[in-house]
């Protein structure tokens, strides 16, 4: 038993002199911290890594399980970071096995390749292992101890079931689109407007919506925007009846005043005959998410007071929207 904590010691010794020497990074394994950030808008777990910085397990609603990788190395010299599981250093004879090779974009590394496939590996002991390189060369290697990790991968999982369905940015400006002559809209949007209410009620940084209806150039202009006006109710009253204050909405009837394709062709009247949804926000978070070794399920208040925001301005630009995607694809940016 001696003999064996003798080399086991000397592993650890080993493996802190070639960082010292080559440019490697690694916690010591009785020094490993593992911070569970957890809320209903992202979830995130992150090791720091003495002298480099940290890496971070994170999904944010809406969207998948990222790799993220910050320190003032990735400003220097580093072109690409190829991500390994690999043995603890008690098990030195096994083999690694890659799991994904992605650029480092504007001096940051955050990427979904490999990710889930580098946390399932690490809750099953495996450590984790990330090659630096420039001009192809291996500059730095990171190693990321997987030890109590058990203590937190639970609430980390927690974390992840009880994010909103979507993001703000997918849903800050949304289009739905409507058939000829039609005042409810193609319900193939029904899901991802009820994803998107849900983000409303939950954050309470969301203070003003704005809802601007449109038709094709199709028949008279009165009776376009009398049909432009029962589109933007459409959406105002399916708003409304999830609950939430009538006091944030401003509806605006356009007509066909304002095309954003030609009405020669079926398929430009296709995407003139629309709702235009606009969310605005506050800057300012009313909850910052706690970093601790378990997880905070620290909820937004849902029952808060919306400011009122009347708009005095009528806005006419016609800029790009993301399109409210069909239920099959919810989080689709």
């Amino acid at each position: 038993m001696k003999c064996s904590n003798v080399v086991f010691l000397a592993m650890i010794s080993g493996m802190a002199a070639m960082g010292a020497k080559a440019g490697n990074y690694s916690t010591p394994m009785d020094n490993t911290i593992w911070q569970v950030e957890s809320s209903i808008f992202a979830c995130k777990l992150t090791q720091p890594i003495p002298h480099f910085g940290s890496a971070t397990f994170i999904e944010e609603a809406g969207l998948p399980l990222m790799l993220q990788i910050e320190s003032p190395v990735l400003k220097k010299q580093a072109d690409t970071i190829t991500v390994f599981s690999a043995p603890a250093p008690w098990h030195p004879f096994g083999a690694n096995v890659e799991h994904a090779s992605n650029p480092v974009q504007d001096q940051a590394y955050r990427h979904e390749p490999g990710a889930t496939e580098l946390l399932n590996k690490m809750s099953n002991g495996l450590w984790g292992q990330f090659d630096i390189l420039a001009n192809t060369q291996l500059k730095h290697r990171i190693t990321l101890s997987s030890v109590g990790i058990a203590d937190v991968i639970e609430p980390f999982s927690d974390c992840r079931k009880t994010l909103l369905p979507v993001n703000f940015g997918q849903i800050k400006h949304t289009i739905v689109y409507f058939d000829s002559g039609q005042q409810g809209y193609q319900k193939n949007h029904h899901a991802f407007l009820q994803d998107m209410i849900t983000y409303i009620l939950a954050d309470p940084r969301v203070n003003r919506i704005d809802i601007d209806g449109h038709t094709d150039g199709i028949g008279d202009s009165l009776a376009n925007r009398t049909l432009s006006m029962e589109r933007s109710d459409a959406i105002r009253n399916l708003i409304l009846k999830r609950g939430v204050a009538a006091s944030m909405i401003t509806t605006r009837y356009h007509g066909d005043r304002y095309p954003v394709r030609s009405n020669n062709t079926e398929e430009g009247r296709a995407k003139n005959r629309r709702v235009e949804i606009r969310l605005y926000r506050e800057e300012k978070p009313k909850h910052t998410p706690k970093a601790t070794a378990h997880a905070d399920k620290e909820q937004p208040s849902l029952s808060l007071t919306k400011e009122e925001k009347t708009l005095t301005q009528n806005t006419d630009e016609t800029e790009t929207l993301e399109e409210a995607p069909a239920a099959s694809s919810p989080k689709e940016e």
